[in-house]
């Protein structure tokens, strides 16, 4: 059963989750990077890729780093129920510590990005380095 939510409370999630939401969209492109990847403008419904299980794993952790930050920084405190309210969360703790249900939540989670990104009209594509020979090329006149 679920009890029901007085009108503060549901405006107080409300706003929590757009926060959230927009906070995780700014950070897609710092996360990508850990696994030499980046996110740019097609313009047109792009075709999406497959992270494979070590990229997976860099993300779904860097992306429980930042998350876990970000929580530190707006006062958030660990605790083993959460509470929105009382800015409480038992998931403000190191990855190695979250559950393999939890783990499995943010997998999934950044599973949909390559989707979501690309019905969006952004794509999610390797970043291109230049070799030691090529990168001379450049700076010779």
């Amino acid at each position: 059963e679920r009890e029901e939510m007085d009108h503060d409370t549901k405006a107080y999630l409300e706003r929590y989750m757009k926060e959230w939401v927009n906070e995780q969209a700014k950070n897609i492109p710092e996360i990508l990077s850990k696994v030499h990847y980046e996110l740019y403008s097609t313009g047109e419904i792009a075709e999406t890729v497959n992270f494979t299980q070590d990229e997976l794993m860099t993300l779904a952790q860097y992306q429980h780093k930042l998350w876990v930050k970000s929580r530190k920084k707006e006062d958030w405190q660990y605790g083993k129920i959460e509470n929105l309210k009382e800015m409480i969360s038992p998931f403000i703790t190191s990855w190695t510590n979250l559950s393999e249900e939890r783990k499995e939540i943010i997998f999934n989670y950044i599973r949909l990005w390559p989707e979501a990104l690309a019905h969006s009209k952004f794509k999610i594509g390797k970043l291109n380095f230049l070799c030691y020979c090529e990168s001379q090329a450049y700076t010779q006149d």
